[in-house]
């Protein structure tokens, strides 16, 4: 789900910020879409205090 209202960007910047929850995150990362690093490292560090 895209957020409504984007953060605001550099000019240069090209960055889709879209709402996802823990397992479509995991789906996305499982099925090879283009995830950033920092996203993947954020879910794997947040994974103890999710369960």
């Amino acid at each position: 789900e895209k957020l409504e209202i984007p953060p605001q960007q550099d000019e240069d910047e090209d960055i889709e910020v879209v709402l996802m929850t823990v397992p479509e995150l995991e789906e996305a990362i499982l099925s090879g879409e283009p995830i950033d690093a920092k996203s993947i490292c954020s879910l794997i560090l947040a994974r103890p205090f999710l369960t």
